[in-house]
């Protein structure tokens, strides 16, 4: 709650909790928003992917611990800054040549909040590297496809 703030008087971003697990995150977004002396939005439901999309797009940075969420922000170009709950986070953020996450057991409104200086004082040289390493991602999806369909013809002969 004291980095929602801090993220609104230093930076001027409204906190917006988006679940994706309604069972297990809405509760811990309400808390938190509860304990917030700014004002915060807490949203969720069963949205489509592209409605997902969208509505992160329209984001300034996304500090989520659900993999989706952040493949998600990366997807359309949106800064991450990762809380690690799981190895699969911190692979994935790796992969991507993202520096700026934490562990969950590590958590600080210190650090989420240099985290947030850095996005915010290098934002475009940030999206700029991000959507760069998307592109990377991408073309080896597209490659694994093209490798996929030549084994499957090759299997036929």
């Amino acid at each position: 709650a004291e980095f929602c703030d801090y993220a609104y008087e230093k930076h001027g971003l409204t906190t917006v909790f988006l679940f994706l697990q309604r069972k297990v995150d809405y509760s811990i977004c309400a808390s938190i928003k509860d304990k917030m002396k700014s004002r915060g939005v807490v949203i969720g439901a069963n949205y489509k992917v592209s409605s997902l999309l969208s509505l992160i797009s329209k984001m300034h940075v996304c500090v989520g611990m659900r993999l989706h969420t952040l493949i998600y922000s990366s997807s359309v170009g949106v800064p991450v800054i990762g809380i690690v709950y799981d190895p699969k986070v911190n692979g994935f953020l790796e992969y991507m040549g993202e520096e700026m996450y934490i562990n969950t057991e590590d958590i600080t409104k210190d650090k989420l909040s240099e985290y947030l200086d850095k996005v915010c004082t290098e934002y475009d040289s940030t999206q700029s590297n991000l959507k760069y390493n998307v592109r990377i991602l991408r073309n080896k999806a597209e490659e694994n496809v093209d490798l996929l369909k030549k084994l499957l013809v090759g299997g036929k002969n």
